[in-house]
């Protein structure tokens, strides 16, 4: 089993790895996998539905995820809506907003969200790490479960031992191991078992737990977990690491996907940007930060006046694709820097490659407060304004 903190390192890297390995790599706003696919298979788009297995790793980011063919090794996905209908055989890892699993994960799950449903047909034959706002357990978990969210529903079956913590957990589960439940209420339905020793706390105090209890098993109110409820250092950086993920995924996705189809349409034209950036970066971040702030006047200037309207509209759209790729256009115009930099010659894919690690730099400055910010900021400002003065420059030859 690999560990979950190892992902993080492990994604960075994937993009990179894709091609030489001859994964598959789809990108759009809607897509359909209706062939399978013999290896690895990246993904990212608006709408994505898998119906036919994928015989490698499965890694998407999007707004709605479906898969319903078999996956051969780990699943990781982040998006708005992720439901798995098909047979996992190996490690799934998932994040987002609304999560749905319907199928069987034959090793571990690693899941959180906004709602987490494990569906009465799903089979869980590993471990399950799970963190969500609501989670509602049905199917069979053949391994441990731990839980953490604001409402916990435990139904089904569960065969290894329980771990939950919550503001209110409601159990209905057959519990094969031992069970620690730590929430504000706790309510033990007339269908729960449990057959060992459960450890509970909840605010209003004990709770009967024998009608539940099994042979020899045990209930123990236990005041000290009280305290580790509220040990929001422990726990929250589960949902924090997780919520990181499901951005980082899906970031990587769409920005790895641009880059590799940019890097194909274009020749020299990042080369001779990043020449010009190394001759004149001041310049450079000067013309790129007149381009940020001009930019929307002129659109709005534009719009006052009906002839104007058609050039407004166009350059608005343009403008709103250059902020939402600026990240993965400043990345690889820093790719072709570090090139033009060490007298590098690159083909295509060390390019690519390159230009991906640029853009994970890139995002890591984000989380650095003020000073990440400002660099951020004069590197996408010198980024454009090279860009900028090399069109520029090649309208001038033009004429």
């Amino acid at each position: 089993m690999k560990r979950p903190t190892l992902l993080i390192s492990l994604l960075a890297l994937v993009l990179i790895a894709a091609p030489v390995s001859g994964a598959m790599i789809r990108g759009g706003e809607q897509i359909t996998i209706t062939d399978a696919i013999e290896d690895d298979l990246y993904i990212a788009g608006g709408k994505v539905t898998i119906t036919e297995p994928v015989k490698g790793d499965l890694v998407g980011a999007g707004g709605e995820l479906h898969v319903l063919g078999d996956v051969s090794e780990d699943v990781t996905l982040a998006g708005g809506r992720i439901y798995l209908d098909g047979t996992m055989k190996d490690d799934v890892r998932v994040a987002g907003g609304e999560l749905r699993i319907s199928g069987t994960v034959e090793d571990d799950l690693f899941i959180a969200g906004g709602r987490v449903e494990i569906e009465e047909s799903a089979v869980i034959k590993g471990d399950v790490r799970v963190a969500g706002g609501e989670l509602f357990l049905d199917g069979t978990i053949e391994g441990d479960l731990d839980a953490r969210g604001g409402r916990i529903i435990l139904r089904g079956n569960i065969a290894g031992d329980i771990d939950a913590m919550a503001d209110q957990i409601e159990s209905h589960a057959k519990v094969q191991g031992t069970a620690r439940m730590v929430a504000e209420q706790i309510s033990i339905g007339s269908d729960a078992s449990f057959a060992k020793d459960v450890t509970y706390w909840q605010r209003t105090g004990e709770l009967d737990f024998k009608p539940a209890l099994q042979g020899e098993a045990t209930a123990t109110f236990a005041p000290s977990l009280a305290i580790e409820k509220w040990d929001i250092e422990k726990y929250a950086p589960q949902v924090m690491f997780w919520g990181f993920v499901a951005k980082l995924v899906s970031s990587l996705l769409f920005a790895g996907f641009f880059i590799i189809v940019l890097a194909l349409l274009t020749k020299t034209m990042f080369t001779d940007a990043a020449k010009q950036l190394k001759a004149s970066f001041w310049p450079s971040v000067l013309y790129g930060f007149l381009y940020f702030v001009a930019t929307p006047v002129l659109v709005l200037i534009l719009l006052m006046s009906i002839v104007g309207i058609p050039i407004s509209l166009l350059s608005g759209i343009l403008y709103g694709f250059s902020i939402y790729f600026a990240k993965p256009l400043t990345a690889m115009v820093l790719a072709r820097w570090v090139e033009v930099r060490y007298k590098r010659k690159w083909s295509y894919w060390p390019f690519v490659g390159m230009s991906i690690l640029m853009f994970i730099v890139l995002k890591f400055l984000a989380f650095i407060p003020i000073a990440g910010w400002i660099l951020l900021f004069l590197l996408v400002c010198a980024s454009f304004g090279s860009l900028m003065m090399t069109r520029w420059q090649r309208f001038q030859k033009a004429r």
